[in-house]
């Protein structure tokens, strides 16, 4: 009698094998964030235009963000669809109607600036300022809206806000957790 098990156990592993080396393949791709047709016309809404002008948003640089976003992001909640260009540190933040790309005309909902500063803490205060399960640093990123990342191997500060003296008081803020440290 001949035992089948041992061949149809190795298809199966190699299958499984070439199905993960697939996935890898695959997943480990960078897709390019897909662009409106050349020909599509940018329309901003009266909230776009005022938000632009409340956050010292350029035409010039909202249509570069259109035109060549880095990031797509789907808020299907909303309807709309969040593109981002990295301007220098900051990053400005396009909300246009979804569907992405448009066939004809990107309709602009809002704009947003995130504006980052950088700063270093010494390595030895880094766990203080992060706290018990990164309760002392969440506590800080809700009391001044900011977002706050801080590599623990270099004490290199990252701190990201609305606004540029918003980031920059989020990391006074930071550096005065790391004095006290």
């Amino acid at each position: 009698m001949v035992d089948l098990d041992v061949p149809v156990v190795g298809v199966a592993l190699v299958a499984v094998l070439l199905a993960a080396i697939a996935l890898v393949a695959l997943g480990g791709r960078r897709r390019r964030p897909r662009r409106p047709p050349r020909t599509a016309e940018v329309r901003l809404t009266t909230h776009a235009r005022e938000r632009m002008g409340q956050r010292d948003v350029d035409l010039a640089d909202l249509e570069r963000v259109v035109r060549e976003p880095h990031r797509v992001v789907d808020d299907v909640e909303e309807g709309s669809v969040r593109l981002e260009r990295d301007v220098g540190d900051d990053v400005l933040k396009v909300w246009v109607v979804a569907p992405w790309p448009p066939r004809q005309e990107v309709v602009v909902k809002s704009t947003a600036w995130q504006r980052v500063v950088h700063g270093r803490i010494p390595r030895a205060a880094v766990g203080a300022v992060v706290g018990h399960r990164g309760a002392t640093v969440q506590a800080l990123e809700r009391r001044t809206g900011a977002r706050v990342s801080i590599d623990r191997a270099s004490g290199a500060v990252r701190v990201a806000a609305p606004t540029r003296a918003a980031a920059q008081a989020a990391l006074r803020e930071v550096e005065a957790l790391a004095r006290r440290a």
